[in-house]
């Protein structure tokens, strides 16, 4: 085999695995399937916005206004940025149905797919590549989102996109900062006005960069990474006070649906319950990426220890710390949906490939006396397996006419909770 090709083979191994996610998302999609409340709801919202423009955000925040406990039950109109993006592809594509979201959930799910090989494979290694891209590719719950018309597959991609634009700023040179930061500012801000969690994953990164270019005595980088995040909430204020009737008006609301969302009955009977519910959850959906994805949050902890420094607080440090930060935040607001995760999904695969990574020289050491050729069978054989046992979870659990969400308790086969008599009605 010419040497190119051999150098060329984790490129081709890591395309293939990219068009068999590409594959499993364009066979599993199915356009006839039962269609949940949030999506009827996400599809009425962009519809009106499509209709009225900013006229109909008014409205949808006085229905908000008029009946908080009832309305808290279903997607909140304040999260402008997914629900303008839909009816955008509404009117893209001509499509005003609830199918015109789901196409979009696909659209964006092979989007992350894509990034998620192309990040990992620049910016960390070939072998986190192909692991984290597999492993994205078989992954349940985003087997499940993209079929539907929720923003979920939407915020697993800013996610992925504010990781690779914070490895890009923090390792380019300054000349080459200022686009990045600017769209690292745009991004923010789509994040900020699509959900709560995916705001808090922008926050999150934003301070992680700014606390590295402090850390490297570059005070310039830092204030810029500030600013760009003081841009993006500022903005974020601005367009909620200007579509739903001055800053504190959107802010009342903001703080009324977040109350009501999290104490309504359907939260309190499905995704409630003991803590380790959460952690069981995750482990049903892949031992595989539970299981490696410490072994990379580990790996990342060793690798800064082992060098003593705090300026070696690195790609996959940040990685794993937004992924244990973002699972304790849940932990402790008690709301096990696995919808809420989202935000993490591809930061969870790339653990699993740092972890994988990690463990390869031990791994290659104790499979050496087979062959090399023998010893990467066995790898890839093994790693087949973990997928293929992934993929079967997600079609014998997920992708099922049963499954219309992915809140903890029908995952586990756990009965719903019982309701508080106090709980609004």
């Amino acid at each position: 085999m010419p040497l190119a090709v051999v150098r060329k083979l984790p490129f081709y191994l890591l395309l293939a695995v990219f068009v068999f996610g590409a594959v499993l998302r364009v066979v599993y999609f199915d356009p006839a399937i039962s269609r949940t409340p949030d999506e009827r709801t996400y599809t009425r919202q962009a519809d009106l916005v499509l209709e009225q423009g900013a006229t109909g955000y008014r409205a949808l925040g006085q229905e908000l206004a008029q009946n908080l406990p009832a309305v808290s039950r279903y997607p909140s109109p304040l999260r402008v940025g997914y629900i303008t993006l839909l009816a955008l592809w509404m009117d893209l594509t001509g499509d005003a149905s609830v199918l015109a979201g789901a196409h979009l959930s696909l659209l964006c799910s092979l989007a992350t797919l894509a990034l998620i090989a192309f990040f990992s494979y620049r910016y960390l290694s070939p072998v986190v590549a192909v692991v984290a891209t597999l492993f994205y590719a078989v992954f349940a719950f985003d087997l499940t989102i993209f079929r539907r018309t929720w923003e979920e597959s939407f915020m697993s991609l800013l996610t992925v996109c504010i990781l690779a634009l914070v490895a890009y700023i923090a390792r380019e040179n300054a000349n080459r900062r200022y686009i990045a930061l600017a769209g690292f500012t745009c991004v923010g801000f789509l994040a900020l006005t699509t959900k709560e969690n995916a705001g808090i994953v922008f926050l999150l990164c934003a301070a992680g960069l700014t606390l590295h270019f402090l850390l490297q005595r570059n005070r310039s980088g830092a204030i810029l990474t500030a600013a760009s995040a003081a841009v993006a909430v500022l903005a974020y204020v601005v367009v909620l006070g200007a579509l739903f009737g001055g800053v504190a008006n959107a802010l009342t609301l903001v703080r009324g649906y977040t109350h009501y969302s999290g104490i309504n009955p359907y939260s309190v009977q499905y995704d409630s319950g003991p803590v380790w519910l959460y952690p069981e959850g995750l482990f049903l959906a892949s031992p595989f990426l539970f299981l490696v994805g410490l072994l990379g949050i580990a790996a990342a902890l060793y690798r800064v220890l082992h060098r003593r420094s705090s300026v070696d607080i690195d790609l996959p440090l940040g990685i794993g710390l937004l992924t244990v930060s973002m699972i304790l935040i849940q932990l402790v607001m008690n709301r096990y949906s696995f919808r809420y995760t989202a935000p993490v999904y591809g930061p969870i695969c790339l653990l699993a490939g740092i972890g994988f990574d990690a463990v390869l020289p031990a791994l290659d050491r104790l499979l050496a006396p087979l062959g090399r050729a023998a010893a990467y069978g066995i790898l890839g054989f093994a790693l087949g397996v973990a997928a293929l046992r992934d993929l079967n979870f997600a079609r014998e659990r997920l992708i099922v006419p049963e499954t219309q969400d992915l809140v903890i308790r029908p995952i586990l086969g756990l009965p719903p909770a019982p309701v508080p008599k106090d709980s609004p009605q």
